[in-house]
């Protein structure tokens, strides 16, 4: 067998998938012989890789027994012949999670491959039955020196029965996001069929109280006693339920008042509410012997609103260098902050610590830190952001340049100096472990925010829902609050986009007409009264880059109130 045939064989093995993004992963042999293989990028197919599944009990700690990483290497050969090319290894369970039965939450450790950067994996989402899931997360298990990552799958929300999972993982190529940069490398490995059989599942649950009173449900595996007990996020009781389900169906309504009569509605008050479910199950209808009690955690329950909703005004702060050019970013950011504050809205302005020649890396972690913990408080749910993006990030350390002209950024190895779509979801608007946290309006003012999954990392439709939209129970049943998310689709700024002083001023002029008209002016009208006071960029340019979704006709100040909705 001679060198080029060898080669063939080992290609003939490997999946592809176009380098530039143009087309989905498929098993090499199907491409035709003698395929130019330059524009390929290569990787080994899905693995069964048997280690045990295992389960986690509680909210907080997940009880991992003997699963460490695997770690696989690339494969490849000298084929000159054959053009050159990189193998890829396909993340996914390290654990055979077809055998196993589900009963609860449980972590799935998953392998990513050793030459790859955790920081580099933008993405990894869970879809369920085919359909991307907020049940499933990407996660992390501290097993003594070893960090073990893996899916953590809330099982317990799921039905009982057979369900498929699948994981999609996003991987950047290089830690460069400008313009013109290779796209992530989406890599998914095979379907897999896993069976469900909770003792209580919680397959109807709502996360937040979106009314004067909150319904739980749950489905006990068949019928039997039951006992709701609801505590506050400090481990004290507060009230409860009980009752018996001829069909293992429960459904409890709590008025939302504890034990003594007080309002217990509050998000400053109760930022959680941990809730357990006790049950004794018949051994067949009709034939109830009393056994032993289970009991088992809620899934969290949390308030939807706060009092009122807080801004957050932030930016990478040395974005410009200093003098004229950054006195017009800090003019800029000021009004986009004073319209808010002319409208009495708790507002907070969290410059970013960014560049290596005025930060340390430590320095600029941190000022993300602060960020991220400002974003997670149960009182923000407005974010105006200004700085270097993505489709599925936010951030960096440094530009990069073509011929003297910023093209985008970058972030360091070992740089937490950004934030992911991902970590937004997971972490704040959909959180398991505190209360979900979903914004009410979001402008990400980056290149590129509006192409990736941002939109519905921060709980907003990535579509255009007009009010009826959102108070019909059919198309809305979660009653969840009208929201906005604004982004661009491309990259903004450097020649044909105008002046710096022009760009800003549509900020500010967006902000102030938006607030004086908090009444009627909405976002959609605001940001073209933005554009056109500025004089900008023409109509064509700005509205072809610009995106708004969700409820695009939002007022300034519309549904920022505890009371405003349902």
């Amino acid at each position: 067998m001679n060198a080029e045939t060898e080669a063939s064989n080992q290609l003939l093995g490997l999946w592809a998938i176009p380098a530039d993004g143009s087309g989905a992963a498929v098993p090499f042999v199907i491409y035709p012989p003698g395929f130019d293989t330059n524009g390929l990028l290569f990787f080994e197919p899905p693995a069964e890789l048997l280690e045990p599944v295992v389960a986690f009990s509680g909210r907080a700690s997940l009880n991992v027994e003997g699963n460490e990483p695997l770690g696989l290497t690339s494969g490849g050969c000298d084929c000159p012949d054959m053009g050159f090319f990189r193998v890829y290894h396909v993340p996914n369970f390290s654990a055979d999670v077809e055998t196993y039965t589900f009963d609860g939450p449980t972590f799935i450790p998953v392998d990513i491959a050793d030459y790859v950067s955790l920081d580099m994996v933008d993405n990894v989402e869970v879809l369920l039955d085919g359909q991307p899931s907020t049940v499933g997360e990407y996660t992390s298990y501290q097993q003594g020196a070893n960090l073990i990552w893996g899916v953590g799958l809330w099982a317990d929300r799921l039905s009982n029965g057979l369900h498929t999972i699948q994981i999609v993982t996003n991987i950047r190529t290089t830690e460069d996001t400008s313009e013109g940069s290779p796209p992530p490398l989406v890599l998914s490995n095979l379907v897999k069929t896993i069976h469900v059989t909770n003792l209580v599942s919680f397959p109807e649950w709502k996360d937040l109280v979106n009314d004067t009173s909150y319904t739980f449900k749950a489905k006990l595996k068949g019928p039997g006693y039951w006992w709701i007990d609801i505590g506050d996020a400090w481990g004290d009781y507060i009230a409860g339920g009980e009752g018996y389900s001829a069909d293992g169906n429960v459904s409890w309504t709590w008025d939302l008042l504890d034990q003594l009569g007080n309002p217990r509605d509050s998000l400053e008050g109760d930022p959680y509410y941990d809730s357990y479910i006790t049950f004794e199950l018949d051994t067949a209808p009709g034939q109830f012997i009393a056994a032993a009690q289970t009991s088992r955690p809620t899934p969290i329950v949390a308030p939807a609103y706060p009092n009122v909703g807080r801004w957050i005004v932030t930016y990478l702060d040395t974005f410009y260098e200093p003098g004229t050019r950054r006195d017009i970013m800090s003019a800029g950011i000021s009004g986009i902050a004073g319209g808010p504050a002319y409208r009495e809205v708790p507002t907070s302005v969290i410059p970013l610590k960014y560049g290596t020649n005025d930060y340390t890396q430590a320095q600029r972690n941190d000022s993300w830190g602060t960020l991220k913990a400002n974003m997670f408080a149960s009182d923000a749910r407005n974010l105006y952001y200004y700085g270097h993006g993505w489709a599925n990030g936010i951030g960096g350390d440094l530009h990069t340049y073509s011929n003297n002209v910023v093209t985008g950024g970058t972030t360091l190895r070992g740089s937490k100096a950004f934030l992911s779509s991902q970590i937004v979801r997971d972490q704040i608007t959909f959180n398991k472990y505190g209360g979900a946290r979903p914004y009410r309006f979001v402008w990400l003012d980056g290149c590129s925010t509006a192409n990736g999954d941002w939109p519905n990392a921060f709980g907003v439709n990535k579509t255009t829902n007009s009010l009826p939209w959102y108070q019909s129970i059919t198309t809305n049943p979660s009653r969840n609050r009208p929201s906005a998310f604004v982004g661009w689709n491309q990259t903004v700024g450097g020649p044909g986009w105008g002046t710096l002083q022009a760009f800003f001023n549509c900020r500010s002029e967006w902000m102030t007409q938006w607030s004086y008209n908090w009444n009627t002016k909405t976002l959609v009208d605001a940001l073209e009264d933005g554009r056109q006071s500025s004089n900008w960029i023409d109509s064509g340019k700005y509205w072809g880059a610009l995106r708004v979704y969700g409820f695009s006709e939002l007022r300034m100040n519309q549904f920022n109130q505890r009371t405003d909705w349902p």
